[in-house]
């Protein structure tokens, strides 16, 4: 069978140098980093898993990301598994895993604050015919990892959260 290859979700680092983003060429989604200058292109993740929703901290030295790499199957024939929160050196070294309890089963887009402080991250659940049923951007404080819900309506989908330049 062909594949054909997806690169998304562009993430420019900090200093403008690299682009982290998302790509499905070895057949399941990984975490790659271009490289600007010499157009170098590398997968940092390497991992069987799927691997998405990279993000900057505000000095570039690490990339958080969504994975199902410690996943629980919700329904295998449809391919549903829970997500949790990543982080990782900017090389893809020293790999940490932030939540414990699959803490999202569906799209979870992050943004890490200008403060260095915060990700900001939409959480969802799977609906019994695969669908995605929201609940809302939350703000997860990294020194002690405790995710507060900022949004309630349930009626919309509330993704992609991006901070303002300022923080506030």
């Amino acid at each position: 069978t062909s594949h054909q290859a997806s690169d998304t979700g562009p993430i420019p680092s900090p200093d403008g140098r690299r682009i982290a983003f998302q790509s499905n060429r070895d057949g399941n989604n990984e975490i790659y980093v271009l490289d600007l200058e010499s157009g170098a292109q590398t997968n940092l993740t390497k991992s069987q898993a799927n691997d998405y929703s990279p993000t900057w901290s505000a000095d570039g030295t690490q990339i958080a990301f969504v994975s199902d790499r410690d996943a629980v199957p919700l329904d295998e024939a449809r391919g549903m598994w829970t997500n949790d929160i990543y982080l990782m050196d900017a090389d893809g070294s020293n790999v940490r895993r932030l939540t414990q309890d699959n803490s999202t089963n569906g799209y979870a887009g992050l943004d890490w604050s200008p403060d260095g402080r915060s990700l900001a991250l939409c959480l969802s659940l799977f609906t019994s015919h695969g669908g995605y049923f929201p609940l809302g951007i939350h703000l997860m404080n990294l020194s002690d990892l405790i995710l507060t819900r900022l949004t309630f309506d349930s009626a919309t989908i509330q993704c992609d959260p991006k901070w303002s330049p300022d923080g506030n």
